[in-house]
């Protein structure tokens, strides 16, 4: 990430972050530490001063997706299962 996209990236806290993808501020800062949300490198995810979390939204918002399309996937994998287990009850 260039310098000047860094400085105007919005960075929000693992709540937001919880809050947005449904999941627990704890599994947040698990996925920080983990590097789901990208590499320190890539500034993804950023420490405050204080040793808080901060990540880009736009890396919380491709975390979004993916989890979008598992769970997608998952309810298909679930409705086919279902009419499976309909056609061999009768």
């Amino acid at each position: 990430m260039s310098e000047s996209n860094a400085a105007t990236a919005r960075y929000v806290s693992p709540i937001a972050i919880a809050n947005r993808l449904r999941v627990s501020t704890r599994t947040v800062l698990r996925w920080a530490d983990d590097g789901v949300f990208g590499t320190d490198e890539e500034g993804a995810v950023v420490k405050t001063k204080g040793g808080h979390r901060r990540v880009r939204w736009d890396a919380v918002e491709a975390v979004a997706a993916r989890l979008a399309e598992e769970r997608c996937a998952e309810a298909q994998r679930l409705a086919e299962l279902a009419m499976e287990q309909e056609v061999a009850a009768r």
